[in-house]
């Protein structure tokens, strides 16, 4: 009897336990079906703090004066302003013909296209108010050439808030907080409004890495992958282009998606995350496998969008830098069949058959058969241009590199990394801890519980025993006193205790995989770039996204330290978006933008006035019917008109300790040869006095954060200050006080 009511005692508890276990599951799994509920009567629950930091992201990217790098002028504006608007710019050497290293694609389309935009917008102007190229309403000005490529950067830098709202709700995490740390980084405020080819880049990374993320959810669900399969190609191809490096922040991504394709052919996937996902029904018990030859197909599509791309980067950078003309073209193709006997490879027939014989027979050709590998590699080597490989091999070389600055290989690590995201790259290490000691902890549980499962041989205990899934896996862990109960998904960790009134929390966490994978993105992009001697902060750009995707979490903890880590990335980026937002450099673009409209575009038209006056002049000293005074008269007053010509026609700028001057914002036609511009750099004083001692017959404006250009003594000449530009910062020439926080224009004359 005892043994008997023992029994039934463990049978009642065992269906208590049993009752209780599947009430809870399926109150889990309506939290997990039902999680986004709240979501789908708005679909961007946005908080406020991100609209406010949009509106700031165009406020600041749009109207922000500072000057970050040279880059984001030399290598986009200056060289599309120069065929776009016949502008008379300077081609750094990343352009030059005989060895191009940037793709001239890139500027087309972060600076040409809004350019182009602004050209048709004066063109309907023109049309509409009928006063042709001379029509007195211009919108091209120095402000909206500065303004249009950045409108322009800053509408496509929404696209990395539109993949941020992808990735989370593809993985039922909350998008709000990610965009909320994303949307007031400096990075994006500043850098990401700018016509960098480190900002293409970093729109590139984020693009794939987004496709990647997603891929997997495509493949479990059966769904056709080959045009993102192409997509892949065409980013791959683009990024390689816009900067080589693109391929170091790339390659965990093409290992991640190579193994998600060989996974995917060797094991069939049970679509159990497609209900957490999108509770859709019709998924239930389909069990989805991609072939080997799709596959292979995919593969395909890849390397078939890449080299497709890379052929049309290769042509129109051929055709750019003048090595496809189509004259150099026949005379080396002249060169290359010159002994080759060619009869005819088409002869004239209506027949089908005997076409179809002489298209077989275009092999046997003499023109085809007879030519060698070393002919045609010569004939693609001189009249096409690869710029990627161009530039990797301009850096290969240390004396190259030199030029621009050597550092120390620790530089990004310790200086450029921090400076970029602050306070990110702590959260970084602390969940680069966190990934070892849960892969350890993994490995350590699984060794157990194949332990465990080897020695109880009882039903219940093997009830009991957690059951994993890589891609959906339910863990149900009871207590003695059910007190507490944990769900550990791909997607999150849901915890209750009976210390939370049974409310179920979310932890928001991607799974181990993608973790893993973000952290690969950081270290390969991060190693391989401290590998070269010249690094500068804007290099690690890329790695923005990924961090941003990685850290993002640890702002939101309900305690006090992730309280203090806000305040603290709020503090860090209000002062980088400052600094070299406003002060940094920051009165060079607004005095090339005051000297094009209050003085050379003046200057332009009195020249204008003056060459008609001449005109006029000339045409009525060829009246008979003027007396001799009269002519005397108008020949003097032609000599005096030729001599104020040639005087005010000189005007020589010169920028001294600053950034290199952009010269379209002048907006300089290509054929003038009296306004010319010397940038003085880093030199030291007595360089300056005797380049302005050298000039003579010409108006100079000086444009320096110093002021001791007027205590110098300098000779026939005088120099007086003019105007000041405020707030302007030259951190290799830092002012005396905070009054001369300003970039001074001097004008120097004839005595």
């Amino acid at each position: 009897m005892g043994k008997t009511n023992n029994n039934k005692q463990n049978n009642i508890k065992n269906s208590n336990v049993k009752k209780s276990n599947t009430a809870n599951s399926s109150n889990l799994k309506n939290v997990i079906f039902n999680r986004n509920n709240n979501h789908n009567n708005n679909k961007f629950p946005l908080p406020n703090s991100y609209y406010i930091s949009i509106l700031i992201r165009f406020i600041v990217g749009i109207l922000a004066i500072g000057y970050i790098h040279p880059d984001e002028y030399f290598q986009s504006p200056e060289i599309t302003s120069s065929f776009m608007f016949n502008f008379k710019t300077f081609t750094p050497w990343e352009f030059n013909d005989n060895n191009p290293c940037r793709s001239v694609v890139i500027p087309l389309f972060n600076s040409g296209i809004p350019f182009y935009i602004l050209k048709s917008l004066q063109k309907l102007i023109n049309y509409c108010i009928g006063g042709g190229e001379n029509n007195s309403i211009s919108i091209i000005n120095g402000n909206t050439i500065l303004m249009a490529p950045r409108i322009f950067m800053v509408l496509i830098s929404f696209s990395l808030d539109y993949y941020i709202v992808l990735i989370c709700k593809n993985y039922n995490l909350s998008y709000r907080k990610s965009l909320s740390i994303l949307s007031s980084c400096w990075l994006i405020i500043i850098f990401h409004s700018r016509t960098f080819s480190n900002t293409i880049e970093s729109l590139l990374v984020a693009t794939l890495l987004t496709i990647v993320l997603l891929y997997k959810k495509n493949i479990s669900k059966g769904e056709n992958t080959f045009i993102k399969d192409l997509l892949i190609g065409i980013i791959v191809s683009c990024g390689i282009f816009a900067r080589f490096t693109f391929i170091f922040f790339a390659t965990p991504l093409g290992i991640y998606l190579l193994y998600l394709l060989f996974q995917s052919s060797t094991t069939t996937t049970t679509i159990s995350s497609t209900l957490i996902n999108n509770n859709n029904s019709s998924y239930s018990g389909k069990k989805l496998k991609k072939s080997k030859l799709s596959c292979i197909i995919s593969i395909g599509l890849i390397i078939f969008g890449f080299l497709i791309a890379s052929s049309f980067f290769i042509v129109i950078d051929s055709i750019y830098f003048n090595y496809l003309d189509h004259l150099k073209l026949i005379s080396d193709f002249n060169s290359i069949t010159s002994n080759i006997n060619t009869p005819d490879l088409f002869l004239s027939s209506n027949s089908t058959i005997d076409i179809i014989n002489q298209i077989s027979n275009i092999p046997k050709h003499p023109l085809i058969s007879n030519l060698n590998s070393t002919q045609v590699i010569s004939f693609l080597k001189n009249n096409l241009t690869y710029t990627p490989v161009n530039s990797f091999l301009y850096n290969l070389d240390v004396d190259n590199l030199s030029d621009h600055g050597i550092h120390n290989r620790l530089t990004h690590l310790f200086v450029n990394l921090p400076m970029m995201v602050g306070p990110l790259i702590l959260l970084f290490f602390i969940e680069v801890i966190s990934i070892l000691k849960n892969s350890f902890k993994g490995t350590k549980d699984s060794n157990s519980n194949n332990n465990n499962s080897s020695n109880n041989n009882s039903p219940n205990n093997n009830n009991n025993n957690t059951n994993n899934n890589n891609n959906n896996s339910i863990n149900i862990n009871d207590s003695h006193h059910h007190n507490h109960h944990s769900v550990d998904n791909s997607h999150g960790t849901i915890k209750r205790n009976h210390h939370s009134s049974s409310r179920l929390i979310r932890k928001e966490v991607f799974p181990i995989s993608i973790r893993i994978l973000l952290v690969s993105i950081i270290v390969f992009g991060l190693f391989f770039l401290s590998l070269a001697p010249h690094q500068e902060p804007r290099f690690l750009l890329p790695l923005f996204f990924p961090l941003t995707l990685l850290s993002y979490r640890y702002f939101f903890f309900n305690k006090k330290i992730s309280k203090l880590l806000l305040i603290l990335w709020v503090i860090f980026n209000m002062i980088l978006t400052i600094f070299f937002g406003f002060i940094h450099q920051g009165g060079v673009t607004p005095s090339l933008v005051y000297i094009g409209s209050k003085v050379i575009k003046p200057q332009q038209h009195l020249l204008g006035e003056i060459e008609n006056n001449l005109n006029n002049n000339n045409n009525l000293n060829n009246n008979n019917n003027i007396n001799n005074n009269n002519i005397n008269n108008k020949i003097n007053n032609n000599e005096n008109l030729q001599k104020l010509n040639n005087k005010s026609n000189n005007i020589t700028i010169m920028f001294y300790h600053t950034y290199m001057p952009p010269r379209y914002l002048l907006g300089i036609e290509r054929d003038n040869e009296k306004i010319n511009l010397i940038d003085l750099g880093g030199k030291d004083i007595n360089s300056l006095k005797s380049t302005i001692d050298d000039i003579k017959g010409s108006r100079i404006l000086i444009l320096s954060p110093t002021k001791e250009i007027l205590y110098q003594q300098y000779k026939d000449k005088t120099c007086q200050l003019t105007e000041s530009f405020w707030p302007h910062l030259t951190t290799e020439d830092p002012p005396q006080s905070i009054d001369e926080l300003r970039l001074f224009m001097f004008e120097c004359n004839d005595l």
